[in-house]
């Protein structure tokens, strides 16, 4: 019983981790409810520019 668990256990972090380098592509979509001069604009803004490491 416990070596059928551990052996679908990692039979689906294999299947994970493969599905993850196959969708390697992606686009990031996000929008916000804020006016141009609030702050959650400006970071989102910021962030859409520079990303991560702005």
């Amino acid at each position: 019983m416990i070596k059928q668990l551990i052996t679908s256990a990692v039979l689906g972090a294999a299947l994970v981790g493969s599905h993850s380098l196959m969708a390697a592509d992606f686009t990031l979509r996000f929008g916000h409810l804020a006016n141009e001069q609030n702050i959650w604009h400006q970071a989102a803004e910021k962030f859409r520019v520079y990303g991560f490491n702005g």
